[in-house]
């Protein structure tokens, strides 16, 4: 039998479900964020399965040239935990391994 991959994925274009989870935890990113938030849009992510759910790292612009990282975990039950939030990202910024 072979043993699962816990490895971090390649760079991926946010899809729908990327931005569908980031609208959940809209309000939580708000409160954490240590400024004021105009927009929500996932852009990139990298996702790592583990035994119990998946760890996603997700790049957010949240104003013309702002960006955050935000680690989600979802278990297998779809439910969904904001882990951190990482302020003051930018484009350039990629979403690291150490981050997971």
């Amino acid at each position: 039998m072979d043993k699962p991959n816990y490895a971090l994925s390649e760079r991926l274009a946010a899809t729908a479900e990327v931005q569908d989870i980031i609208n959940l935890v809209k309000e939580e990113l708000f409160h954490r964020s240590i400024h004021c938030l105009d927009i929500y849009d996932a852009v990139t992510y990298r996702f790592q399965s583990t035994n119990c759910g998946t760890n996603i790292l997700i790049k957010v612009r949240v104003s013309h040239g702002r960006f955050l990282h935000a680690k989600v975990y979802v278990d297998f039950n779809n439910n969904i935990k904001l882990i951190y939030v990482d302020d003051n990202k930018g484009i350039c910024d990629p979403l690291s391994p150490r981050d997971i």
